[in-house]
């Protein structure tokens, strides 16, 4: 049974050691290593094929109980050998048993190999280890979404209150990144700069959607395709000094997809127009619209309440320049 985290998410080894109930005793520490991504027990003498990256095999040693003792360390070694050109970032050795102790030779193999490797004690089952991953797992996997579910919630709100730029200002905050919105031709129609980083002109650089690491800058680019309109597009850019997580991605999801709203909003407000021009010619020629063109009917009824009532509104001021502000702040 293997139990991967979710997403490239991994562990790190100091919370398995720090879950005081299941008594584990650390006893080599892998500088390389600093997490695990899967707990896979298994008992095979070559279980390399079946595990995952950076996974922590638990074993109680049977695949290597077997062997004479003049050939005991070499079998050892040529296990460990194994299961760390698999990827295994860790073993948990089970004592008391088949062996009653860690045998010396499978602490010189891991730390030859630069792996950890801690000791399980004989009454703590293995599925005890699973399952305070799986809670653990579970527990970050809400905490995550909840925090998604903010960022979304607080970028929804800067686009309505702010448009564009406080809607680039509060995702460049929130995943410590530059961001830029540009079109097929290079032209930029919005950016926001973060820790020194101009994404506008990264973005005029990268026409495609893809992501890379520069690293003679030491930066990480994303480039996301944003709503096709005809034979025109956006691409949003997000350019930063670490790598982008899945959280990162979901947050510029969403940011682009607010983004494709307030860019297609003037095409909204133009069509709107254009009804409204066509109306207000049709009333004052008398002409009454047949069809699929109704005329006043039609068109108010999208102003109307359940009663089938207009309110209207009626905004007075007493200097033009003053009108004039009420009514653009109303459109």
């Amino acid at each position: 049974m293997t139990l991967p985290l979710a997403g490239t998410d991994t562990l790190p080894l100091s919370w398995l050691y720090s879950q005081s109930k299941l008594q584990l005793r650390e006893i080599v520490t892998a500088p390389s290593h600093t997490g695990f991504s899967a707990v896979h027990p298994i008992e095979l003498a070559d279980p390399a094929e079946f595990l995952a990256p950076d996974a922590v095999v638990l074993t109680v040693g049977i695949p290597l109980r077997d062997h004479d003792a003049d050939r005991f360390d070499d079998a050892v070694h040529a296990y460990v050998a194994r299961i760390a050109a698999a990827g295994a970032t860790g073993v948990g050795f089970g004592t008391g048993l088949f062996f009653r102790k860690v045998p010396p030779a499978l602490i010189a193999a891991v730390r030859q190999h630069r792996m950890a490797l801690f000791e399980i004690p004989r009454p703590v089952p293995f599925m005890s280890i699973l399952s305070a991953v799986q809670e653990e797992r579970t527990r970050r996997a809400r905490l995550a979404q909840e925090q998604l579910n903010t960022a979304q919630q607080q970028l929804t709100a800067a686009a309505v209150s702010g448009g564009l730029d406080a809607l680039l200002s509060t995702t460049a905050t929130r995943i410590d990144a530059a961001l830029a919105i540009t079109d097929n031709d290079g032209r930029a129609h919005a950016g926001h700069g973060h820790a020194g980083i101009d994404a506008v002109e990264v973005a005029r650089r990268q026409r495609t959607s893809n992501a890379a690491e520069d690293p003679e800058s030491g930066t990480w680019r994303i480039t996301q395709l944003m709503e096709k309109q005809g034979e025109r597009h956006h691409l949003l850019t997000a350019v930063a000094y670490h790598p982008f997580t899945p959280h990162h991605r979901s947050v510029l999801r969403h940011c682009s997809g607010l983004a494709d709203l307030i860019l297609q909003r003037p095409t909204y407000l133009r069509s709107a127009q254009r009804e409204l021009n066509g109306l207000a010619m049709s009333l004052l020629l008398g002409i009454q619209g047949t069809g699929t063109d109704a005329g006043v009917p039609q068109s108010f009824a999208h102003a109307v309440d359940a009663a089938g009532r207009v309110r209207p509104v009626v905004i007075q001021a007493d200097r033009p320049g003053d009108l004039t502000s009420a009514l653009d702040r109303t459109d």
